[in-house]
């Protein structure tokens, strides 16, 4: 199974140690950890102790769009920063200087890396600000701004990722389950949209955060000729199993599909009750 996620956190990678499932995050190596989107491409196998028999183990491959806070670039290697040492030292930076000098921005995305507009007067110390600047840099990441697009094509390592995506939706009977994610990202909704419309074997089932959320979707994601994109909305939800003795208790509660909801329902999945996602 494939996750993708445009998240620079560790979230996934935390939770699966605890959880003690098999996550490929793309690294390879004990001591240095390199990534490389080759080891995406690996299986794993367990062989029994007596009769030597091999089983495939199920592997859930975490690729991350957008880069990682614990990414860190050596010589055009991104290696393992697990200790976040970039993330620490961009916020020692960030904390000299005074809050007076940050703007409020209500649209980010119009913002531009180029255009960073800040308050200064006389005592403003332009040198804190090259300093966090220099620091952030390190930080092996997509800024969240229309120049992302660019650097999707331009960088090997986020259009190599972008490639495996594309070829994930392209593969014959493929599911992809989307949860948290609007579609903003321009690139990744362009990808997505023209694999629905020429793969008709391939289902994308939306759990969309609350039932406003299915117009912007719908605007976005065009219906397309094969039919494939279902979007699930709370209230859909709620009507598909509102007839349902057992679960309506649980079902009822939910107004918006955030994580608690998502497990909620797959709590309910696995008590083993017959579930309706609706039509």
């Amino acid at each position: 199974m494939n996750v993708f996620t445009t998240n620079i956190d560790t979230l996934i990678e935390k939770a699966s140690e605890e959880v003690q499932v098999e996550l490929n995050d793309g690294f390879k190596g004990s001591i240095n950890q390199v990534f490389n989107e080759g080891n995406f491409q690996k299986s794993y196998s367990k062989t029994s102790l007596h009769f030597q028999n091999i089983s495939e183990i199920p592997v859930f491959n975490l690729l991350k769009m957008h880069g990682s806070i614990n990414w860190n670039n050596e010589g055009n290697i991104i290696s393992n920063d697990y200790k976040l040492n970039a993330v620490h030292n961009t916020n020692t930076e960030l904390q000299k200087i005074d809050s007076k000098f940050f703007v409020e921005c209500a649209d980010i995305s119009a913002m531009s890396t180029n255009s960073v507009k800040i308050i200064a007067d006389e005592s403003f110390d332009k040198n804190l600000f090259n300093s966090f600047f220099k620091q952030y840099e390190n930080l092996i990441i997509v800024n969240p701004t229309k120049q992302k697009f660019v650097e999707s094509v331009i960088e090997l390592h986020f259009y190599e990722l972008m490639r495996i995506y594309s070829n994930s939706l392209e593969k014959e009977n493929s599911m992809l389950f989307v949860m948290g994610f609007s579609f903003a990202d321009e690139h990744i909704a362009k990808i997505t949209l023209r694999a629905a419309n020429t793969n008709p074997t391939l289902l994308i089932v939306i759990f969309a955060f609350n039932d406003e959320q299915e117009i912007k979707y719908k605007e976005i994601l065009k219906p397309t000729p094969n039919n494939n994109i279902l979007i699930i909305t709370p209230t859909k939800f709620r009507e598909a199993n509102k007839e349902d003795d057992i679960k309506k208790e649980k079902i009822s509660k939910i107004v918006q599909f955030d994580l608690a909801t998502v497990n909620l329902v797959f709590e309910i999945i696995n008590s083993e009750i017959p579930i309706n996602y609706g039509k």
